[in-house]
């Protein structure tokens, strides 16, 4: 039982050094021993009064929102949101990749602590009964866990049903929101209930990039000539009637190399956005309809990003900033205790601070274990002491990147790169030949982080392997992430 569980974890406050900036005399990342057993919190006396409304957009890049100043009208409902809430600038996703990031923000914990990962052709693998989700301490708090997402990378098997009394999944791309659209007004209705927790999950920005009509009209060039299939009727008839075969179907009718096909997939995808942001505003529209408005916590977010071609690739396989770096946006409910907060923060955070945070406004006890860290005091105000290190891993492809300072450092596989993020904040221009003190700084801390995560992983149990079964092989290649290498170009 999690209430009794001791879990061999540490204690973890993560930070740069004032002086990581300069190799001489730095003294590296601060990173704690691990003592050798701890106890999660014990269960709070009665629930905390507020309700939680947790919203990941897969897919989603913070620079197409116009709250984070993209010029086209792709966000209405969420900009609103973020004029009454806390925007965090700078937001860093710890993976480009759906399972992996997503259980980083429900866990706290760095991808290899965690060890999840997407789905393989050679099979999956399932978070560590001994790693409670942030549904399982919400529940154990009293609430009611429900969680609506749209399947693929987000299914049951690979752990993120832990904690939920309901958790649903859909292949369809709206449908998941409309589920958890129900969900919510059937909870927000509710009298004499216990606070719930409500996490929603879209694909619905994720390719293939078909969004309805409507949307397209406002966001497309009408004169495109080209041969991207742009609605869903025209990729069913090209062949991608089953959920399996839409990705493959899609990215053939794409030339990579054509700027026009180019513009046209960003055209799409910010249609994609407008389509959610819609979705999303109608969740809005019925929480304010209710008077637990007043007391529900609203978290809006994404696990990674989307590329076009700064890189030379597109979708999402690597860890430079167009993947990396997602909305974060938190509105306090007005009965908080710090009330309803409206500030931007500039300061640099990260997806694994997400829980903490959630858990710290709900006036719950943090698990000592989480590497993550609450960032209520930056909602407060407060000046952090230096700036919060960035590890961001896609562990199949032995692909890794460190954030220090204004230091970036990037390996895959033997092939090193690095970055001066002060002069070079597009990550254009490589500096590994020219700083070599530099690159065995960042490569160093990057082995003491893996070091501390892969300890942090033993003691928990580690992850378990499970089998592929065919319907879950055929959704995740309808999603891309099997049978096709589009991602790899």
């Amino acid at each position: 039982m999690l209430s009794s569980m001791r879990l061999a974890l540490p204690c973890l406050w993560l930070a740069v050094c004032a002086c990581s900036n300069d190799v001489e005399g730095a003294g590296g990342l601060e990173l704690p021993a691990v003592p050798q057993t701890l106890e999660l919190p014990a269960e709070p006396p009665s629930p905390p009064p507020f309700d939680v409304l947790l919203v990941s957009i897969d897919t989603l890049r913070a620079d197409h929102l116009g709250t984070y100043g993209y010029a086209r009208p792709t966000s209405p409902n969420i900009d609103a949101l973020a004029q009454e809430s806390v925007v965090f600038e700078h937001a860093y996703s710890q993976s480009p990749k759906t399972a992996t990031s997503h259980m980083t923000i429900l866990t706290g914990l760095f991808p290899e602590a965690h060890g999840v990962l997407n789905g393989r052709d050679v099979g999956m693998v399932r978070l560590s009964d001994q790693i409670p989700t942030l549904a399982t301490l919400l529940r154990r708090a009293g609430y009611r866990t429900e969680g609506y997402t749209g399947g693929g990378n987000m299914r049951a098997e690979f752990g993120f049903d832990q904690g939920f009394d309901v958790f649903e999944v859909s292949k369809e791309q709206k449908s998941s929101f409309a589920r958890a659209k129900a969900a919510l007004e059937r909870l927000v209705t509710a009298e004499g209930g216990p606070p719930f927790f409500l996490f929603a999950h879209t694909y619905r920005v994720h390719d293939p990039y078909v969004s309805p009509k409507e949307y397209r009209a406002r966001f497309c060039d009408p004169q495109y000539a080209g041969d991207i299939i742009s609605s869903r009727e025209d990729l069913i008839a090209a062949g991608g009637e089953d959920f399996e075969d839409r990705h493959g179907v899609f990215w053939e009718s794409v030339d990579l190399k054509d700027p026009a096909d180019m513009r046209h997939l960003v055209d799409l995808y910010d249609a994609g956005i407008r389509s959610a942001d819609e979705m999303l505003g109608e969740l809005f529209a019925l929480l304010r309809a209710s008077p637990r408005e007043r007391r529900t916590l609203i978290v809006i977010l994404s696990d990674h990003g989307e590329e076009f071609g700064e890189h030379g690739k597109v979708l999402h396989s690597s860890v430079y900033h167009e993947v990396l770096a997602v909305p974060l946006i938190v509105r306090l409910p007005t009965d908080h205790p710090l009330g309803k907060r409206s500030s931007r923060v500039p300061d640099v955070v990260r997806m694994v601070d997400v829980t903490p945070t959630m858990l710290d406004l709900l006036g719950l006890a943090l698990p000592a274990y989480m590497q993550g860290s609450s960032l209520r005091p930056l909602i407060e105000g407060q000046e952090e002491q230096g700036e919060r290190f960035v590890v961001s891993q896609f562990l199949s492809a032995q692909l890794h990147g460190l954030r220090a300072g204004e230091w970036k450092y990037v390996r895959k596989k033997k092939l090193e790169e690095l970055y001066d993020l002060a002069s070079d904040p597009s990550e254009m221009h490589n500096l590994a030949d020219s700083r070599a003190e530099k690159l065995a700084f960042m490569r160093e801390q990057l082995e003491r982080v893996r070091k501390h995560s892969r300890q942090l992983a033993r003691l928990a149990g580690g992850a378990q392997q499970v089998e592929m079964n065919d319907d879950m092989r055929r959704e995740l290649q309808g999603l891309g992430y099997l049978g096709h290498d589009k991602e790899e170009q």
